[in-house]
């Protein structure tokens, strides 16, 4: 979809991805997708196109490519653009932040944002940018007037799940979140003694497809699960804490 600078940069500003063979300078230590978030010609280009929701009290991570645009619409007219200085992003989710190494985005490369915290409220927080772009007139960068936007872009973040598995020794599985999940899921526990922890997944012919061991401290934790060798479908998840097993089912999706 074609977007001007200003509704291009009035979206989406988080976080590092995967670049594979691409003539694109890219900025800061996290690494560009450019696997999936391609230029097709438009004026810049963002990925993923839909921002995930989270879950309160559970650690929320995001990774956002930005392809910047070489030109703005500027009236009726495409101007080619110099830069574009990212000034401030509102209505952030209590306890997320947003991170760049770098607040101006050139034409023609690929940058890196990062979206993590812990949220601590609850609700659809519709995210506020306000950007400058930089023009070339006559041989002198100038700045155009700051354009703020309260974008439709959102992210919601959701109460806890109430479903949740448990048995008779306190030891507790909450529902993997999100499910269906596209890029990553967690799951979560919570452990009454202190002690080994595994987490196993398997496919739905009977096959072990991964397993993850850990220790923990009693409380609540969580498993971080991508699955990106797993090809889309259903699976079978157990947590497993001592000689106590609870198994659930996990869904990822295209």
């Amino acid at each position: 979809m074609k977007r001007d600078v200003f509704s291009f940069f009035l979206i989406r500003f988080f976080v590092p991805i995967l670049i594979i063979g691409t003539s694109y300078t890219s900025f800061s230590q996290c690494i560009p997708d450019t696997a999936n978030c391609e230029d097709i010609g438009n004026p810049g280009e963002i990925c993923p196109d839909t921002l995930p929701s989270g879950m309160q009290g559970v650690p929320y991570e995001e990774i956002i490519t930005i392809i910047s645009p070489d030109s703005a619409g500027i009236g009726d007219v495409s101007t080619p653009l110099v830069k574009v200085r990212l000034d401030t992003v509102l209505n952030m989710p209590p306890g997320i932040i947003y991170e760049s190494e770098y607040g101006e985005f050139f034409p023609d490369s690929v940058y890196c944002i990062s979206l993590s915290g812990t949220p601590t409220d609850t609700g659809t927080f519709y995210l506020g940018i306000t950007v400058t772009p930089f023009i070339d007139i006559l041989g002198n960068v100038v700045a155009m007037p700051a354009v703020v936007d309260d974008t439709s872009i959102f992210i919601r973040i959701e109460a806890p799940s109430l479903s949740e598995l448990t048995n008779n020794n306190g030891f507790r599985v909450f529902a993997a979140f999100p499910n269906p999940y596209r890029e990553s899921t967690q799951i979560g526990y919570s452990l009454s003694t202190p002690g080994e922890i595994e987490l196993l997944v398997y496919n739905m012919l009977g096959r072990m497809v991964w397993q993850e061991k850990g220790k923990d401290l009693p409380g609540r934790n969580f498993f971080k699960f991508t699955g990106n060798m797993l090809p889309p479908g259903v699976y079978l998840y157990s947590v497993i804490h001592k000689d106590q097993i609870i198994n659930n089912k996990l869904v990822k999706s295209r």
